[in-house]
């Protein structure tokens, strides 16, 4: 320990003596350190950081493609799709749910606010397995025609206008100028789609009319959730089927064009949420990879000419009795001190 403690005292004097070095090789570590670091914190939060949802490979997320339009065309889930595949008892989801988001103006308090909602299909919660933190979840006698108007709040919302009191479960917040109670509250780590979404209505996907000429079209966002075994591409040819057993209204011709019949895709939900994202951050990951050896080469050669400047002081040491194993375990110390220092500096 005593000549562990020598080294690095004697470590700090060449730092110190040499500072034009010193600086140049800290500062070249902490930029490629540092650069790494923030990008691969802000890689990790989008690509790798696991959703909060239970079995997130088995989510899903359906919208439908017209590749026979005058230009292809995605779109949400329409509402005859929806019904078609939900009444057909689908054999390779465990479950369907609908969503929608907008913002709602808030008037309970003394002054309006605009706060992000969605409107989802009860059986959302059970789908993605989250659990109240307070109250109850959505039912689907909520979405039921004439129901009372309910609303589940995040947590932070709760904490932000009732102090995260539990009495705030059958009180009123009225959103739209529609009075909603508040039954629930969700989980702390919970957020659906995005973590600006504060709150959740429920959510009733309209059939429409039987006759196909007075059809509307409504799309809605979708999620399933695979059953065991199943495969999106599975789940893919089954959605189609459901989209192109029902009769589509004169209004969609009108909207995509005569084409081809319409297609259901299936994609895993991290990598539909990714998609867009994902090879812009992974071409910065490759720059900032290539910005690091760069960092590296550089300090590599600032060692490299230093060691040739310092061959006198060196083989000085040697004369008067220092062993090469003692020189070698002295530079050695040099590196690692300064390599942790410039490493310090770009993580903090």
């Amino acid at each position: 320990m005593n000549d562990l403690a020598r080294d690095v005292r004697q470590a700090l004097r060449a730092m110190a003596r040499q500072r034009g070095f010193t600086v140049a090789a800290l500062v070249s570590l902490a930029l490629g350190i540092g650069a790494n670091t923030a990008l691969f914190s802000v890689t990790y939060g989008v690509l790798l950081r696991p959703l909060p949802y239970a079995d997130t490979d088995r989510l899903v997320r359906l919208s439908e493609h017209h590749p026979g339009a005058n230009a292809p065309v995605r779109t949400l889930l329409s509402k005859l799709t929806f019904h078609a595949w939900s009444d057909s008892a689908p054999r390779t989801l465990d479950g369907l749910a609908a969503y929608r988001g907008g913002t709602l103006l808030e008037t309970s308090g003394r002054e309006a606010a605009r706060i992000a909602g969605v409107a989802v299909s009860p059986s959302l919660f059970a789908l993605v397995g989250a659990r109240p933190a307070a109250g109850r979840l959505l039912l689907p006698e909520d979405a039921a025609p004439g129901a009372e108007a309910v609303v589940v709040l995040s947590d932070s919302l709760w904490r932000e206008r009732f102090g995260g009191e539990a009495s705030a479960i059958g009180r009123s917040l009225t959103l739209d100028g529609r009075p909603r109670t508040i039954v629930g509250v969700a989980p702390a780590e919970f957020y659906f789609p995005s973590r600006e979404v504060r709150l959740w209505t429920p959510l009733s996907v309209p059939r429409g009319s039987a006759d196909p000429a007075r059809q509307s079209i409504e799309v809605f966002s979708a999620l399933g959730r695979l059953r065991p075994g199943a495969t999106v591409a599975q789940a893919s040819a089954e959605g189609t089927g459901a989209a192109r057993s029902v009769t589509r209204p004169p209004l969609a011709e009108t909207i995509f064009g005569e084409g081809g019949p319409v297609e259901v895709r299936a994609e895993i939900l991290l990598d539909a949420i990714t998609a867009q994202v994902r090879p812009a951050l992974l071409v910065l990951m490759g720059g900032v990879g290539c910005v690091l050896l760069i960092c590296c080469a550089n300090v590599a050669n600032l060692l490299l000419s230093r060691g040739v400047a310092r061959q006198r002081e060196l083989a000085v040491r040697a004369a008067i009795g220092a062993s090469s194993g003692r020189l070698a375990r002295q530079l050695v110390t040099e590196s690692l001190l300064l390599s942790g220092v410039g490493g310090a500096l770009g993580l903090a």
